[in-house]
């Protein structure tokens, strides 16, 4: 329903880029990825002032799994919002899945400038650091995430798992025994 309402706006007024844009968004839920692109690609012509379009087109070329092409487009809404988390966020993640993961903590340690005991972008850091095989950078960030968020099983799951790459089986345990307790899956 909601398509044949963006549908008539495009027909009265195929001037606006909202309406292409909202489609967009209404073909992302029913995971029509290319009519999505249609619609982002015209939502930026008619309007490419405005970051929502490239971070939405973003998104869909990540779900495309063009990592390049999305980051392109997460860069290029940051050059319009250039302190927006999702997008910093974003693109942090398709540097990773291109395994530029110091362009990726780049972001993500802009963001701890800002935010410096935001247990989420501390977790970030932490797995970023396990690509990067860094276990005593990831079990820095990882003990800060659970003095910082205690009662998230994942923070202990997340602190374990990285001990037991140490070697530290104690510690390992008791941390995995605590997630377990928290109520992981």
């Amino acid at each position: 329903v909601s398509m044949q309402y963006f549908n008539q706006v495009i027909k009265l007024k195929p001037s606006l880029y909202e309406p292409y844009l909202l489609r967009a968004i209404a073909k992302i839920q029913l995971s029509d990825w290319q009519g999505a692109l249609s619609d982002l690609n015209t939502t930026i012509l008619r309007n490419p002032f405005q970051p929502g379009g490239f971070y939405t087109r973003g998104y869909v070329y990540r779900q495309l799994g063009d990592w390049q092409a999305a980051e392109n487009d997460f860069t290029e809404a940051l050059r319009f919002s250039p302190d927006n988390r999702t997008y910093l966020l974003m693109r942090a993640d398709v540097r990773c899945q291109q395994q530029n993961y110091d362009l990726a903590l780049e972001d993500i340690d802009y963001l701890l400038r800002r935010e410096p005991d935001a247990p989420s972008l501390l977790f970030e850091k932490g797995v970023i650091c396990i690509q990067q095989q860094d276990t005593a950078c990831a079990v820095e960030h990882f003990t800060r995430t659970t003095i910082l968020d205690s009662h998230n099983p994942t923070n202990w799951s997340a602190l374990g798992c990285v001990e037991m790459m140490q070697g530290h089986d104690s510690a390992a345990l008791a941390d995995l025994t605590r997630s377990i307790n928290l109520g992981s899956k």
